[in-house]
């Protein structure tokens, strides 16, 4: 039970404190193989436990559900002052200094976690973490001795596969999810990995049929159902894609990845009626989240002026919603009207929940406008109000690296990471660092980064699209980047921006007519999406249909994109006026 009172949680935490005081010294009595506390090991059973050891821990984990990390750093840290044969609390501090990118010292005190206790299996999974990025045969190593002292560990072999994959090993990678899944028979992260890597192979009926068998022990699992689909879409069977979509519909609760996904299938099978159909049967939920998400879809549809009316119903319920006011905002600015759009997000004051999406929308319009200065100034200020918010730092990042001020934009990056409790060597730290540093004109050092992520996981679909647009847009390894973007439309075929990469290295090839197809299908997925109609504007020009691109090109100039953009855009359709 949650307790709001401050009073009522000091109260308990006091009352536990002194039972821990007024106990006397505990006597583990455990057999080897068991334990009755995590901040003991299953081998040492006879050890007393110090009740200031307990007392320390408890105060790591209120200061952890507070989220100060550095406080609950540093009663752990005292806690294994009075408890110093605990490997428990020695890999929770390698845990927090993980997170802190300060590698060197987790794996030391890892390592003296197996000095105090050798036959303690989860130092050696935290130990094979460590090494996984820069020595993964050495990790390899460490993660087998820990199952051979606890073979029902599910992460270890979790960890085994996405190492053999990082070094090449798809069949081992297959291995290690049999092994986990002859221990656990419906072990989820197994069977669906072990249908991607039977996808990634080319072997889809087996992929499928694994999908079928994950979905049978997990009925109201959607992930499962949402590659189902698109495996059905890729071998041509679009009937039996929607009907997993609508099934995964069931099984959410219409749930709005679900919702989006089947809205995407109907604009790509151009069956209109049925997407609107879908639009407003989602504007039943009458909650601001289902509303703003409705009017987020006429945005898409090209009917900005419902979307507006929607929105506004949303914000009728909740007059604070951020995303609501950040959507009515960016529909105004595409309607022409960035002074409106200003002016909405000026009247969020400071004490408001939407205070931060106000400013970051604000920062948006700036920028869009050609203030990029002044946008990068607001965010800052509103950092000093708001210090802890992540996504001010990754929308200050992402505007100071188009503002080609580099060092200012990884500083920012990096702050996000640690807000986000990220290691540096996380999946979704990278690929930002990435996205900054392309965004900032650093392609070398992006795509190291991106063939790194790739590497580690070649399902990545935005990473496959990070660097195959990358590519198409510098002109140089355009088969390179074509087949890693037929790779993410594989993972992603109803994607609107894979579609609009993978349209553009085509036409770079020269292959303009399957870059028309590919780009109109993206149009047709988001019209709100102001680069495709400019790309497909480009194909046009090449196949000689002048009048075709000057209508996509007024289409891209209206979803107003940035100002240098439309520059581009107005002096393309500037000479191609008769």
């Amino acid at each position: 039970m949650y307790v709001q009172s401050s009073n009522l949680k000091i109260f308990a935490v006091t009352s536990m404190v002194t039972l821990l005081f007024a106990c006397p010294p505990l006597r583990r009595t455990d057999p080897p193989g068991h334990s009755a506390s995590p901040m003991r090991p299953t081998s040492e059973p006879h050890r007393f436990v110090p009740p200031e050891a307990y007392r320390q821990f408890l105060l790591a984990e209120l200061a952890r559900g507070r989220s100060d990390r550095q406080i609950s750093l540093g009663h752990l840290r005292r806690a294994l002052v009075e408890d110093p044969g605990s490997p428990y609390l020695r890999l929770r501090i390698a845990e927090y200094l993980l997170v802190q990118g300060r590698l060197a010292e987790a794996l030391k005190l890892t390592r003296a976690a197996q000095r105090v206790a050798p036959d303690y299996a989860p130092s050696y999974l935290l130990h094979g973490r460590l090494l996984a990025v820069r020595q993964p045969r050495a990790a390899l190593a460490v993660l087998e001795r820990g199952l051979r002292l606890d073979p029902d560990r599910e992460a270890s072999y979790l960890w085994l596969a996405r190492i053999r994959l990082r070094l090449g090993d798809p069949l081992g990678e297959r291995r290690e999810y049999g092994r986990l899944l002859r221990h656990h028979p419906d072990n989820v992260e197994a069977l669906f990995g072990l249908a991607r890597s039977w996808a990634r192979m080319g072997r889809r009926g087996r992929a499928t049929r694994l999908l079928g068998r994950l979905i049978a022990a997990q009925p109201f699992a959607v992930l499962p159902r949402l590659k189902l689909a698109r495996l059905h879409l890729l071998q041509g069977q679009d009937a039996r894609a929607v009907r997993a979509l609508l099934d995964a519909m069931e099984a959410s609760a219409d749930a709005p990845l679900v919702a989006q996904e089947l809205f995407r299938m109907y604009r790509f099978r151009r069956l209109c009626q049925e997407a609107r159909d879908l639009v407003k049967l989602m504007e039943v939920h009458a909650s601001a989240r289902s509303l703003t998400f409705v009017a987020s879809l006429y945005d898409a549809l090209g009917e900005p002026r419902q979307g507006r009316v929607t929105v506004d119903r949303a914000l009728r319920q909740d007059p604070d919603y951020g995303a609501a006011v950040a959507l009515k905002a960016k529909i105004l600015l595409r309607s022409g009207s960035p002074r409106l759009a200003l002016a909405l997000v000026r009247r969020v004051k400071r004490g408001a929940r939407s205070f931060v999406s106000a400013r970051i929308t604000e920062a948006e319009i700036l920028e869009n406008e050609g203030r990029a200065p002044a946008a990068i100034r607001l965010l800052r200020r509103t950092l000093v109000d708001k210090p802890r918010s992540t996504r001010l730092q990754e929308t200050l990042a992402m505007m100071c690296a188009r503002g080609g001020q580099v060092a200012a934009a990884l500083t920012a990056a990096k702050a996000a990471g640690r807000l986000r409790n990220r290691a540096p060597d996380d999946t979704e730290q990278r690929y930002f660092l990435a996205l900054v540093l392309e965004e900032a004109g650093r392609f070398t050092r992006a795509a190291r980064i991106i063939r790194r992520l790739i590497r580690d996981d070649p399902d990545d679909a935005q990473a496959l699209n990070l660097l195959g647009y990358s590519l198409a847009e510098r002109g140089i390894g355009l088969d390179e980047a074509v087949r890693v973007l037929i790779r993410a439309r594989q993972l992603e075929p109803l994607s609107p921006y894979i579609l609009d990469s993978l349209g553009w290295a085509r036409h770079r090839q020269g292959h303009h007519r399957q870059a028309a197809v590919l780009l109109r299908q993206a149009t047709r997925i988001d019209a709100r999406l102001a680069e495709p109609w400019a790309h497909l504007g480009d194909v046009l020009v090449a196949l000689g249909h002048k009048g075709a691109a000057l209508k996509a090109y007024r289409r891209g100039l209206a979803r107003r994109p940035v100002l240098h953009q439309r520059v581009v855009i107005a002096g393309k359709i500037a000479r191609l006026k008769p």
